[in-house]
């Protein structure tokens, strides 16, 4: 599943289900067509987990703090 990627300062992860613009509204949170994240990872196995499963490239440019987009495995959002 198309999922867009943020990570915040902490290093945790925000993830919204498609692509979307996000926003940056404070210095660890943020937005996507006003709305939060609907995923939150912020437990180490869950960042690593999530690391393994998409492209070295992709997390590279997330891990810089870019926006990125990735396929995602649906489970992530309950499907």
């Amino acid at each position: 599943m198309l999922a867009t990627l943020q990570m915040n300062a902490m290093g945790h992860i925000h993830i919204w289900s498609k692509k979307v613009e996000v926003e940056k509204i404070a210095k660890y949170n943020y937005t996507a067509n006003g709305s939060e994240s609907a995923v939150y990872l912020q437990a180490d196995y869950d960042i690593t987990a999530l690391q393994e499963s998409i492209p070295a490239d992709i997390w590279s440019e997330l891990d810089k703090g870019y926006t990125v987009q990735a396929d995602i495995d649906s489970l992530y959002f309950g499907e």
